[in-house]
């Protein structure tokens, strides 16, 4: 399997999974974040997405 595009081995945060979970942690950190380099790793060649939620808590 090849990479989807240019590969960094480093980031300040690594998500392991690119399923509804790891995409929704890599996008909360990324707003959380914004000027961090976030790396995400999955062994499917599809990334998941969510587009359509509703928060239901915030947290503090």
């Amino acid at each position: 399997m090849e990479a989807a595009g240019p590969v960094s081995t480093a980031g300040k945060f690594v998500v392991v999974g690119g399923g509804i979970a790891g995409v929704t942690c890599a996008e909360q950190l990324a707003i959380q974040f914004p000027s961090e380099d976030i790396l995400l790793v999955t062994a499917s060649p599809v990334i998941k997405a969510v587009t359509n939620f509703k928060q239901v808590r915030t947290f503090v």
